[in-house]
């Protein structure tokens, strides 16, 4: 019991750390204006980057999108494109619910309208922090969480799940790695036209 209490009270002084009987539990990171990180996909590189820290959160701006994220769960509450700032509405925007700890799930759910169609699909988001593992990538080799989404859209008769996983690095206090649902040849899932994507390098202003 004494040496419980202490390995407890060794982790309890790692900032964003905490541990309830060996369980490592990850609050949300706390990010500078500048920190950055660049993945490497096949379609070429690309960039997020800590643009700005306001009362509705923190801006991360990316390729064309700059996202609003809740301080504590790190959820995506809006996103800002063609200086038109709307709620957030994509399947992984709350694929960070802090505090994450391995085996923690939790679900979400949304409401799209066909482009083809017009009609309206509803969507069911579930997560799940499956495991802790070494994850290497361009940048390093990381101790990351793995997190499985699955989405799925009764309405579809075809093709109506699909998953993703994401590789969240306490270390670099953001995903390092993701991996989608591979298409069959001549099929294209509803869900995402993205490829998998794995860090190349990052920077922290607070380091």
């Amino acid at each position: 019991m004494i040496k419980i209490r202490i390995l407890v009270l060794v982790l309890g002084l790692i900032p964003g750390v905490h541990s309830a009987f060996g369980q490592d539990r990850f609050e949300a990171p706390a990010l500078t204006v500048g920190d950055q990180w660049t993945y490497q996909s096949k379609a070429g590189k690309f960039s997020m980057t800590v643009t700005g820290v306001t009362d509705e959160g923190l801006l991360i701006r990316g390729t064309r999108t700059t996202y609003i994220y809740n301080k504590s769960s790190f959820n995506v509450k809006f996103t800002i494109a063609d200086e038109k700032k709307k709620r957030a509405e994509y399947e992984l925007r709350n694929v960070f619910d802090f505090p994450l700890f391995v085996g923690k799930k939790w679900e979400d759910s949304m409401v799209f309208i066909g482009v083809r169609t017009g009609k309206k699909y509803n969507l069911s988001i579930g997560f799940k922090v499956e495991a802790q593992e070494e994850v290497q990538t361009p940048a390093g080799t990381y101790k990351a969480l793995r997190i499985f989404t699955n989405v799925f859209i009764p309405e579809y008769r075809k093709h109506n799940y699909a998953w993703v996983r994401t590789w969240y690095s306490p270390e670099v206090k953001f995903w390092v790695k993701r991996e989608y649902e591979k298409q069959a040849p001549g099929e294209e899932f509803w869900w995402f036209k993205v490829e998998d994507a794995v860090l190349a390098n990052y920077k922290l202003k607070g380091k």
